[in-house]
């Protein structure tokens, strides 16, 4: 569950600028440049994988909209091979919280929250995915981490739900729900 996420943020990351969703790409290099302190030779690496990138997609796009799990998978791994270990993670916490203020941006909008609300559901989702972070580095598998990734769902959405008013409860459960639908639509995940 944690790698399929870290895959669809990876996709995310690649994908967003082309469908006009973040900033643009120089602001991005330029950022990760400063942050994950790459050298010239990783950021012409990243520039080359984007734009290898973009090609797939505005060439894929007309035969199938959705991406396939291997292609993700490879461009995952051709970002390793980019960056040291210590790049990845860091890599991988800037764009999970590029991704997390993404949907904090939906839900308050969807739901109307408030600036306290949104601090707090800010707070209970970054606790949740440093739970969702230990137990991917434990030795559990298959149903046994499956149903430790519900556990911290459920407690996500049960501490959120606590903060709510009673119309925005209604509002956050059509929104889960929706969300819910736009990944069944992703079957290959």
């Amino acid at each position: 569950m944690y790698s399929k996420m870290i895959i669809m943020i990876t996709l995310l990351f690649f994908t967003a600028n082309l469908a006009g969703q973040s900033m643009d790409r120089q602001k991005r290099f330029d950022e990760f440049k400063e942050k994950l302190e790459l050298t010239e030779e990783q950021i012409e690496q990243f520039k080359i994988l984007y734009k290898e990138n973009a090609d797939k997609k505005n060439k894929s796009d007309l035969e199938d909209p959705r991406r396939d799990r291997k292609e993700i998978a490879e461009i995952d791994k051709k970002i390793r091979n980019i960056l040291t270990p210590q790049q990845y993670e860091k890599y991988i916490e800037i764009i999970i919280s590029r991704a997390v203020e993404k949907q904090l941006t939906v839900i308050e909008i969807k739901v109307g929250l408030n600036n306290q609300q949104l601090n707090s559901v800010r707070e209970i989702v970054l606790d949740g995915l440093k739970e969702l972070r230990m137990i991917k580095n434990e030795t559990s598998r298959g149903q046994e981490r499956l149903q430790q990734v519900r556990v911290v769902y459920q407690k996500m959405d049960s501490q959120i739900l606590v903060i709510l008013e009673a119309d925005q409860k209604d509002k956050y459960e059509i929104y889960k729900e929706e969300r819910r639908q736009r990944f069944r639509g992703r079957d290959s995940f």
